[in-house]
């Protein structure tokens, strides 16, 4: 009967493991989708929230799942844009998702874009 209970035990923790995993696996492609939507938008030019390219740590959140400003959503979006960096007539682009689901988290992309 102990050994049962322990079998039973053990694979009750071992199924709470991949659910926990599952959920994180998820959050991380979700910030990955909401941090390519962002780089996207800014390679194209488009700044919402932002005046210029040249602005340093613009900031929108919280989102949902959709990118969409929500009450209670769990997944904060930031960019910095650095002109002329590693060289002249190059942009670095960094876009940082975090959230906090378990434990605090995030996502950081990062590319560069000819600005001529």
């Amino acid at each position: 009967m102990l050994l049962i209970i322990i079998g039973i035990l053990g694979f009750s923790l071992n199924t709470m493991g991949v659910i926990r995993g599952g959920r994180t696996s998820s959050s991380v492609t979700i910030a990955t989708n909401l941090g390519q939507d962002k780089m996207e938008q800014l390679k194209a030019g488009t700044l919402p929230n932002c005046p210029t390219a040249t602005t340093a740590g613009c900031f929108d959140g919280p989102l949902n799942s959709q990118g969409i400003s929500a009450l209670g959503a769990i997944y904060n979006r930031s960019w910095v844009v650095t002109v002329d960096s590693p060289d002249t007539g190059l942009s670095k682009i960094d876009v940082t998702v975090s959230w906090t689901d378990d434990v605090s988290r995030q996502v950081i992309l990062s590319t560069l874009v000819f600005t001529g």
